[in-house]
């Protein structure tokens, strides 16, 4: 969890680079004007970009890698409905009843 100081340097930070890349930079004409250009900065800043913390890798590629990482089920461990049910039945078949 980040500390109220260290939010408020990424929020700081944000701001910053919103106002430097993206409303300093472009002019808006209509509001659907400036929600298409700034949905346009918005994608690029989310899945374009590498961030440091990352190596420099963008978001799509952590995402990427880290479903890559992911260990494949295991299907010997997945069982059927049918082999739940099976396993609940009692076993009627092959029982002895044995007397003394």
């Amino acid at each position: 969890m980040h500390s109220t100081t260290e939010t408020n340097a990424f929020i700081e930070s944000f701001n910053s680079r919103f106002r430097d890349e993206c409303l300093n930079e472009n002019w808006f004409v209509s509001l659907v004007d400036a929600e298409e250009k700034i949905e346009a900065w918005r994608i690029d800043y989310n899945e374009n970009r590498g961030r440091k913390v990352a190596g420099w890798k963008t978001p799509a590629e952590v995402a990427t890698e880290a479903l890559a990482a992911e260990p494949e089920p295991r299907s010997s461990t997945r069982l059927s409905a049918a082999q739940i049910l099976k396993m609940e039945e009692p076993e009627t078949q092959n029982r002895t009843l044995q007397v003394d």
